[in-house]
């Protein structure tokens, strides 16, 4: 996501928000956008469905650690999946607007898609608070993940469900970053677990004598 932005930026995407003015929104696609604007969204809508994958990964962890009737895993699924939905279509209205870029665009017309956009992105911060504090709920008592991952997505959770009330806030930008970081930490961090039993299996069984038929 973080490299699909900055590729749009640099492809002549224009830096326009839920808090930009009208005139500056008319303004910013007054001109055809450049490629590099069309690989950076395509790179984006490819990571919101590997994230898919991730918040599957992360619910069988969960449902191992919780059991087959707990349901905090089962809403960490349900949130994350939501969220990478969302996300999706917040990206469809930006590559609508992008489409229509220095074609005499309507300005109320591109007012009204970029404020979708940032409609849309501001509501994933709320389901991304929720799939942070039901995957902190369940992995701290469990310690599926480490316990400073646990934390932070405690505190990153709230934030981001606190930034949602004010999606034009400058300050309110921070949370979301941050959790792309922790997805990227957990990610790595489920990995080196995932081996981990297996080296540890293998280790034991060296020191133990082969049994005898």
């Amino acid at each position: 996501v973080v490299v699909g932005f900055g590729i749009g930026l640099a492809g002549g995407s224009p830096p326009v928000s839920i808090a930009s003015s009208d005139s500056a929104i008319g303004a910013a696609f007054a001109s055809p956008v450049g490629g590099g604007a069309w690989l950076g969204l395509y790179i984006e809508v490819v990571a919101f469905l590997l994230f898919i994958l991730f918040a599957a990964r992360m619910w069988v962890t969960l449902r191992g650690a919780e059991g087959d009737t707990g349901w905090l895993s089962a809403a960490a699924l349900g949130s994350g999946l939501v969220y990478a939905a969302i996300s999706l279509v917040s990206l469809a209205f930006v590559g609508m607007v992008r489409l229509e870029a220095g074609s005499g665009i309507d300005v109320q017309l591109a007012t009204l898609l970029v404020r979708l956009n940032g409609g849309l992105y501001a509501l994933t911060w709320g389901l991304g608070g929720l799939f942070l504090l039901s995957t902190a709920a369940v992995a701290l008592p469990a310690r599926v993940l480490p316990r400073w991952l646990g934390w932070s997505a405690v505190l990153l959770g709230a934030l981001l469900i606190v930034g949602m009330a004010a999606p034009a806030a400058e300050v309110s930008q921070l949370p979301p970053f941050l959790f792309l970081v922790w997805i990227g930490l957990t990610g790595a961090a489920m990995m080196r677990r995932s081996r981990r039993p297996l080296t540890d299996a293998g280790s034991a069984n060296l020191g133990q004598p082969s049994p005898v038929g």
